[in-house]
């Protein structure tokens, strides 16, 4: 066929080495679409198989008996928790108002000792016990 000695040799290596080149990066490029396109209808697939499920708008409806025990049980202790702590809070808020008028109290009790003290010295200074 092709003499090795020819003076083309060289340039037909060339040759064969671009086409082969080229032909690994057209198999690379088709093999690369061929996954894209395969991912794309596993992804369309997905979304019509999503679609069509019929799955209740509750959280957890389709789980075990089990599993919806243990979240009734949860759900009454959240109450259960949440009537306690508002029980305290109103313990302590009546707490605070006794505590609120007491204050008031003893600020009355105050302002008035202190009237007594300032009126108590010169009301015995104008007294006069002799005569």
């Amino acid at each position: 066929m092709l003499n090795p000695s020819t003076p083309q040799m060289p340039q037909m290596m060339m040759v064969a080495g671009f086409v082969l080149l080229g032909w690994i990066l057209l198999r690379r490029q088709l093999r690369a679409r061929r996954r894209i396109w395969d991912r794309e209808r596993q992804h369309q697939q997905a979304v019509r198989t999503l679609a069509h499920d019929q799955r209740s708008g509750a959280p957890l409806a389709d789980a075990p008996v089990e599993t919806l025990r243990w979240q009734g049980a949860m759900f009454d202790l959240q109450r259960e928790m949440q009537a306690e702590l508002e029980t305290k809070i109103c313990v302590v808020q009546s707490l605070l108002r006794q505590v609120d008028q007491r204050m008031a109290e003893l600020r009355k009790l105050q302002a008035t000792t202190q009237q007594d003290r300032t009126i108590g010295p010169s009301a015995s200074q104008s007294i006069d016990p002799g005569s």
